[in-house]
């Protein structure tokens, strides 16, 4: 395994990344954007993102990267091969209007092989189809509390999460 040891993010705490379609290595951070790791191990701050805390990132099968920035209010941003997508908030997105940074936090982030974008947050799992939400939660779903760690997909399409000290599957999850 190769490391980087001297890369240092300047002023970044990282938070986690994702591979975009040319193998860099796109690190997120809060409060300082995202960053750009190449394989040679240089890298380049990313614009577009300057001074946003970005929660986490996830690659989707068309290798478009999700971006998602939550701190003092949540944005929602697909990168493309051609493109960088800005997602307006509905009346339906569970995160519109402002955070409050020391209960509001998303955990992780998934893309299910549909290409629908599932965030694991402190208020529940909640999926984005590219234009609708829908929200899961100990109400309406089978999860143990409203406060989900982790959302990953398997190879067969199951969705678990992790909700403190229960793990649990969905099998085929759909609407």
């Amino acid at each position: 395994m190769k490391s980087y040891p001297n890369v240092l993010l300047p002023l970044a705490m990282s938070r986690g990344g994702s591979i975009d379609n040319d193998g860099n290595y796109l690190a997120t951070t809060r409060g300082n954007g995202m960053f750009k790791l190449k394989p040679d191990g240089s890298f380049a701050k990313t614009d577009f993102f300057k001074n946003l805390h970005i929660s986490d990132t996830v690659a989707d099968k068309h290798g478009d990267i999700w971006v998602i920035s939550h701190w003092s209010y949540f944005r929602l941003y697909k990168i493309t091969k051609t493109d960088t997508i800005t997602y307006q908030t509905d009346e339906s997105c569970p995160f519109k209007g402002v955070a409050d940074r020391f209960t509001d936090d998303i955990f992780q982030v998934a893309v299910d092989h549909e290409d629908r974008l599932w965030i694991a947050a402190d208020n529940g799992l909640h999926c984005f189809d590219g234009k609708k939400w829908k929200t899961f939660n100990k109400d309406n779903s089978g999860l143990t509390t409203n406060r989900v760690y982790s959302v990953a997909f398997d190879k067969e399409g199951r969705l678990w999460t992790c909700c403190g000290k229960a793990i649990t599957t969905f099998g085929e999850y759909g609407d």
